[in-house]
């Protein structure tokens, strides 16, 4: 135990010694580096609200990628099954005319979620029938969502203005109450709330659940889950569409919540930073929420960075991916799957 807490001492020292020496390099100064970040992501009720609103996508993706991992799986194409349920957020929130918000939001939340689902599917399928790697059918559907949302939007009526690449905003009825109490100026919503809730649900699925149990198992060993008795295909594709259906729900926060219409290409990379929020977290549901935060403090506090200092704010990304490597290192296989 003692070893294993030197070690994430070890990794934290040097990843934040790099991180010090980029930024001296540039010609900053670190510490102020450090306070302005604060500054910018915690300084405020504003600058708090962004934060959290940076997390909430990435709580949703991390949570659609535990379930994956757990089920011993390597889902990487939640930034795709995102795409699919913005997408379908989009067209019913404008043209499904329906005046009550609570109904009308009900049936957007289940229609991303089978979006997701349902682009999940096919490679779901692939992999437990087939044996076909899940990364690379995964990776493929990814850019077929991509591509296949940008021609709808560009090529098609479902473009508001030829010099706009964008959908029709969605109705009044469809937009998730946004918490101005706190901040006029972001976008923080209710999504965010979905998300704790989810977060919970799982965490308590999967630590109290016959379900979370055997999917735990399998995520170990499919082999020895097999000999004990589970379905393990089952499972495995159970786990699989889970996790598309709450990537599509990071879609339907994004569209009902902040850009209030798809917009092409849509914003990339909540997908694949999920995978890393997850991986930190160890696949724990209440962990992510907070390594998901801890992100968007990282979003929002570069921002600020960027706009009162020369440095860029690319030195955050930098950080982050260097926080992911340390991470990795100290994983064992059992830790990826199993919590």
């Amino acid at each position: 135990m003692t070893n294993k807490y030197n070690k994430y001492i070890f990794t934290s020292i040097i990843v934040t010694a790099l991180v010090f020496f980029f930024i001296w390099l540039g010609g900053g100064n670190p510490f102020t580096f450090i306070k302005n970040i604060i500054i910018g992501s915690l300084g405020s009720w504003d600058s708090i609200a962004f934060s959290l609103q940076y997390a909430t996508p990435l709580i949703f993706t991390g949570l659609a990628t535990a379930i994956s991992f757990r089920a011993g799986l390597f889902n990487i194409g939640i930034e795709g099954q995102l795409y699919m349920g913005a997408f379908v957020a989009a067209m019913l929130g404008y043209y499904l005319k329906i005046s009550n918000p609570v109904l009308h939001l009900s049936i957007i939340f289940i229609g991303s979620f089978l979006g997701g689902l349902l682009w999940a599917l096919f490679p779901a399928l692939l992999r437990v029938y087939y044996n076909v790697n899940e990364v690379i059918s995964t990776i493929m559907m990814n850019y077929i969502a991509l591509y296949l949302t940008n021609f709808f939007v560009m090529e098609t009526h479902l473009r508001v203005n030829p010099s706009l690449p964008f959908t029709h905003e969605i109705l009044p009825s469809a937009v998730l109450h946004k918490f101005t109490f706190l901040s006029k100026a972001s976008s923080l919503n209710t999504g965010f709330i979905i998300s704790l809730l989810i977060a919970v649900f799982l965490f308590i699925m999967f630590k109290y659940t016959k379900f979370g149990f055997k999917v735990n198992s399998i995520g170990l060993s499919n082999k020895a889950s097999s000999y004990a008795g589970f379905n393990v295909k089952k499972y495995m594709l159970v786990s699989m569409l889970i996790s598309g259906g709450i990537a599509g729900l990071a879609g339907f926060e994004q569209v009902c919540g902040v850009f209030n219409h798809f917009v092409s290409p849509f914003p990339e990379g909540y997908g694949y930073l999920g995978i890393a929020v997850s991986l930190m977290a160890k696949n724990n549901p209440l962990f992510i929420v907070l390594t998901s935060v801890l992100f968007g403090i990282f979003d929002a506090g570069s921002s600020f960075v960027d706009i009162i200092s020369n440095i860029p704010r690319e030195i955050i990304f930098v950080f982050e991916g260097l926080i992911i490597i340390a991470v990795s290192i100290n994983f064992k296989k059992k830790e990826v799957y199993n919590v």
